[in-house]
């Protein structure tokens, strides 16, 4: 159970931040600079590994 509570407690964490993550790519985008995310997400999940 105490597994159970500590994944519940990271997602609760994570998807706001996911939230942000998709809303700032988004302006990105919209103001022509689509590579940016991109770069961003590949350093953060390349961060994660190590």
């Amino acid at each position: 159970m105490e597994v159970a509570l500590v994944c519940f407690f990271d997602n609760c964490h994570i998807i706001p931040v996911f939230a942000f993550f998709n809303a700032g790519a988004a302006f990105f985008r919209a103001g022509g600079n689509s590579g940016f995310p991109v770069k961003a997400s590949v350093t953060s999940r390349d961060a994660k590994k190590v």
